[in-house]
């Protein structure tokens, strides 16, 4: 009774001539409950039921709540945005069941793949995107979108029309709003997400928002990771993108400059640390080393020269971790600013160590995997030439111990170039033979390893007790 006479006074309230799903929902939670609420009612907020609910919000959302989809009476009013999209498919010929394959360097094409980024963005199902450009260096000038299942189609643009009357403006108000609600607690990589998906909507005006909040996380965020994902995705739009217009934007420029600006900044003070490859680090520094070697008349803050020379302190820092000075050696080399002879050496010789070897080396060949494969100039060493010098002169057990640890690091090559470091290594030591073959072990390199070392050793002692074969 006290749930039937608060649905009544509520619709009368509302100026709803007979009682709505709201009104009854609102009568049946305030008749029911009586404690103090945690969270707002879910039918008055976007989204799922949340954890921790009241039961007996859970139970009424329970018994409101059908296995079927039902639909709209046809004289129910529509938001404009409903209306707008149906209007849009048809012209756009976006309202057929077929697969489609769009040129984004197609004026229509790239109209098309905007409005279905849009309803993306909105949740609106209808289309799923199965191929395309993932970031700003990506390539790829086309995208292919399949057909999937329409349901619940109405109920999501009816809820996406409270952003908008358009679905260009709705999506812009939606990534906005996600932008907001990510506060100060989203990281760089989060925001540059965000970026990428107002430049696929074609959301110029909120792209510059984005880029103000991306440049703010940029200078107040004290982890590298996040910074790379940030950095290089802007530096492929920046340097790359000719299909959404943001190729050498001045503002994407400022966002350059003061991301690897931070990320010298941060890398300089790391100290100590646990031990092993943060690969996250490696991808900021890889990102930081293309936009100085790409972006330079851009970067005014940290210039390729003011870079070489903190890559150079970094690499003798003793105290530095071992993949970052390995990673820094690599960056001097990837700039062409190589190090005073003294101070190379320095680093190398602080590399011998076979407890941080492969963790420096995945370092070095993380920036400098081409200058690996580089012929040295006239009457210098080259870096495979140094690097093979330090793995010889290692005895059979230091070279076992270190052994996981190189191969985790010389994983960096895809097979074609660690052939070819096959290959050099063979002309080194003038010997014919066929460096894929090199590659291709009958077991495990580590295992074979092993069984020498075991040999080895069975060995030893069978001599110590006199009990060998003559030799």
């Amino acid at each position: 009774m006290s749930a039937h006479t608060l649905t009544e006074g509520l619709a009368a309230l509302r100026g709803h001539p007979r009682p709505a799903r709201v009104d009854v929902l609102d009568g049946l939670a305030a008749a029911l409950i009586t404690d103090d609420l945690d969270q707002p009612l879910p039918w008055n907020t976007d989204g799922p039921l949340r954890p921790g609910a009241h039961p007996a919000v859970v139970e009424t959302v329970v018994a409101c709540t059908g296995d079927r989809t039902g639909r709209l009476h046809p004289d129910t009013p529509l938001p404009p945005l409903v209306h707008h999209v149906t209007a849009e498919e048809i012209r756009l010929g976006l309202d057929g069941d077929r697969t489609l394959d769009l040129d984004l360097t197609n004026p229509r094409g790239l109209e098309r793949s905007r409005f279905l980024h849009q309803l993306r963005v909105l949740g609106i199902p209808g289309h799923t995107r199965l191929t395309g450009p993932d970031h700003g260096a990506d390539p790829r000038d086309r995208e292919t979108w399949e057909p999937c299942p329409r349901t619940g189609r109405d109920a999501a643009l009816t809820e996406a029309g409270a952003y908008g009357a358009r679905p260009d403006e709705a999506a812009t108000a939606l990534l906005a709003r996600r932008l907001r609600d990510t506060g100060t607690a989203a990281d760089a990589g989060t925001t540059a997400a965000l970026l990428f998906d107002a430049v696929l909507c074609g959301a110029g005006t909120l792209s510059r928002d984005l880029l103000d909040g991306l440049a703010h996380r940029i200078r107040t965020t004290a982890d590298p990771g996040p910074l790379g994902r940030a950095l290089a995705v802007v530096l492929g739009l920046w340097r790359h993108d000719r299909v959404f217009g943001t190729a050498r934007d001045p503002l994407l420029g400022t966002v350059l400059d003061h991301a690897v600006d931070r990320i010298f900044h941060l890398v300089e003070g790391l100290h100590g640390g646990p031990p092993g490859v943060d690969l996250p680090r490696l991808r900021a520094l890889t990102a930081a080393r293309d936009a100085l070697l790409h972006a330079a008349p851009a970067l005014t803050l940290t210039t390729p020269e003011t870079a070489a020379a903190t890559a150079a302190r970094i690499a003798r820092d003793r105290h530095a971790p071992a993949d970052l000075r390995g990673a820094a050696l690599g960056l001097c080399r990837a700039l062409g600013a190589l190090a005073e002879p003294a101070g190379e050496a320095e680093a190398f010789a602080v590399a011998a160590d076979p407890a941080v070897l492969g963790d420096w080396l995945a370092g070095l060949l993380a920036l400098a995997r081409e200058e690996i494969l580089r012929p040295a100039p006239k009457g210098e060493q080259s870096l495979l030439a140094t690097l093979d010098g330090v793995v010889t002169t290692m005895t059979d057990d230091v070279f076992l111990h270190a052994l996981p640890a190189l191969r985790q690091a010389f994983a960096f090559f895809p097979p074609r170039e660690r052939e070819r470091v096959a290959q050099l290594l063979l002309d080194r030591r003038n010997l014919h033979g066929s460096a894929r073959t090199l590659l291709r072990t009958t077991a495990d390199p580590l295992l074979l390893a092993r069984a020498a070392a075991l040999e080895e050793h069975t060995g030893l002692l069978l001599d110590r007790h006199a009990l060998g074969a003559p030799r």
